[in-house]
């Protein structure tokens, strides 16, 4: 993850516990904090590449959405309300959203949750479907966009325009031509099995994101290693609650 510097920007966290991306990033802005003034964050997946050097890195007047053409989409955008993959908001922007959710576990969910944040009147979703969808090319993504544009285009009519909001701000982004993006091929991470609460925890956007992000953040540093240009920490950040149980 960037963080206005090419000297701060690795962390990760130890042990075999479940993954929870989010919080990481918290901990990515916190401890760029301590290591000085920054105003511009970058938020990015490790296996996203860019291809295009005229897709900017820095902060614009309204948050950032970079990634909007990946390969395992068809290079294009898989839904209206997309805002994962690479992301940029300065810090008055992070702030105004409470930062990122703390309390998804596990893989899928904290983008939305974090779309949702700019609609805490609504408490809407942006994926009433399966996230395996995501992942079959563009047939698939045909099926997808399908299923999703009664809802956006009510909502567009509504809102007044094409772009989404976050708490009152639009969301910018680059030429579908300029913000493109090759994934790097892997299995999925150990420990980062979809969170079968993500969709009940979007849902309840507007209830929680007041509470839930960076002023609840808690974790304990473990490891802090500056190299020439980047900085790694191994942070510890607990452990996800005991899942309920059906019955």
């Amino acid at each position: 993850m960037a963080v206005g510097s090419p000297q701060m920007g690795s962390k990760k966290r130890l042990g075999e516990e479940t993954f929870n991306r989010a919080k990481l990033l918290n901990v990515g802005y916190t401890e760029a904090m301590k290591d000085g003034e920054y105003d511009c964050f970058i938020f990015s997946d490790v296996d996203l590449i860019p291809m295009d050097d005229r897709n900017l890195y820095h902060c614009y007047d309204q948050p950032r959405h970079f990634a909007i053409a990946m390969d395992k989409f068809g290079f294009r955008l898989p839904y209206a309300g997309y805002f994962g993959g690479v992301s940029g908001l300065s810090k008055k922007q992070f702030l105004k959203i409470n930062g990122f959710p703390n309390e998804y576990w596990g893989w899928g969910g904290e983008d939305d949750d974090i779309y949702n944040r700019g609609h805490n009147n609504e408490g809407c979703t942006n994926r009433n479907i399966k996230y395996s969808e995501a992942r079959g090319g563009l047939e698939r993504w045909k099926v997808l966009r399908k299923k999703m544009r009664n809802k956006w285009r009510g909502r567009k009519k509504k809102e007044g325009g094409k772009g989404i909001t976050l708490n009152g701000m639009k969301v910018s982004r680059p030429d579908v031509r300029i913000g493109r993006y090759r994934m790097i091929k892997h299995e999925r991470d150990k420990h980062n099995e979809p969170n079968p609460q993500r969709f009940n925890k979007i849902q309840n956007t507007k209830n929680t994101m007041k509470k839930d992000g960076i002023s609840s953040l808690t974790y304990r540093v473990i490891q802090f290693k500056r190299y020439a240009l980047y900085t790694n920490i191994s942070v510890e950040i607990g452990k996800p609650p005991p899942r309920p149980i059906k019955g």
